[in-house]
């Protein structure tokens, strides 16, 4: 029988759509919350003789019997334990996190996202540079320090701005959301970069946003259209109001996927496009620990099981 190991977190609802399918594969599995195993688990590894034992909750698991690794929200157990900062406590969850990043290469099979891969695929700008090498369109993007680089960018065509990574906004400004934006050249007139990287882009007038979820190497797609997305840019916001349906990516955006991903160190993502009104593809940006649960409940399509059967392919 196949074995499962989930490092994630107990909040994370796409670890029960996995457990589920692993259920329904006849797969074993272990789940491995890190906000709890870090604090009750036993641990053991010996990298040189290849032994190892992990447990929890009357719950074993041994990492060379391990045929799929799944990577895919881990949190901190130590800090924020208290109101105060505590560099002993970063230190443990630092070490922890150490500790986790080198799994991956002491299963007998694959690995989702590992962290490592994780941690370059997470940049916008890394993602745009390895998707011009393997030859997606990207609109036209600047970073920059400089206010009337900044103008002049916005001068010359509709933007938009959004976070180079960050997963939360750094101080609350329009500019510094990690969610996309539209910016015009009034507003950016009222801004002060104050020392932080501004990233603008130039905004695509969209007929459809498409979702492509990369699972090994597969590829599922999803279109979504509505007047909405006229109105607002970041269709995380309006998802509920858009018609969208499943359809197959395009052959050459299916290619050009399977090489990004490769050259990230992932095997798996939630890519976004933007789909002009002349129906060119346009790439924006990726996430290796995208969500895709609303996806599977929405469309009927079983990608907790796509993601599971990669464990045969070890």
């Amino acid at each position: 029988m196949k074995n499962v190991c989930l490092i994630s977190n107990a909040g994370d609802p796409h670890c029960d759509y996995l457990i589920s399918a692993c259920k329904e594969l006849n797969v074993n599995y272990f789940r491995y919350n890190t906000e709890k195993f870090r604090l009750d688990g036993d641990f053991f590894w010996n990298p040189i003789k290849k032994e190892s034992l992990l447990r929890i909750d009357n719950r074993e698991c041994r990492l060379e019997e391990i045929d799929l690794l799944i990577y895919r929200r881990p949190i901190k157990a130590y800090v924020g334990r208290n109101d105060k900062p505590n560099w002993l406590l970063e230190l443990l969850d630092f070490e922890w996190n150490s500790l986790e990043t080198a799994l991956s290469g002491a299963i007998r099979g694959i690995c989702i996202s590992p962290i490592g891969g994780l941690s370059q695929a997470r940049n916008k700008l890394i993602q745009v540079q390895n998707a011009l090498k393997v030859g997606m369109a990207v609109p036209e993007i600047i970073v920059t320090t400089n206010k009337q680089q900044l103008l002049t960018f916005a001068k010359q065509q509709p933007c938009i701005t959004k976070a180079i990574e960050s997963g939360g906004s750094i101080d609350g400004k329009l500019l510094r959301s990690s969610h996309t934006q539209i910016v015009d050249y009034s507003t950016l007139s009222k801004y002060e970069p104050l020392g932080c990287p501004t990233l603008l882009q130039q905004r695509i007038e969209t007929k459809a946003t498409w979702r492509i979820v990369t699972i090994g190497d597969k590829t599922f797609g999803f279109r979504h259209t509505g007047i909405q997305l006229q109105e607002e840019i970041d269709s995380r916001k309006i998802e509920d109001k858009l018609e969208g349906y499943q359809v197959e990516v395009p052959t050459k955006i299916h290619d050009q996927l399977q090489n990004l991903c490769q050259n990230l160190g992932i095997n798996f993502a939630s890519s976004d496009f933007l789909e002009d009104q002349n129906g060119k593809m346009w790439f924006i940006d990726l996430n290796p620990e995208g969500q895709w649960a609303f996806l599977e409940e929405l469309y009927k399509v079983k990608l907790s099981h796509e993601i599971i059967k990669l464990a045969f392919k070890g």
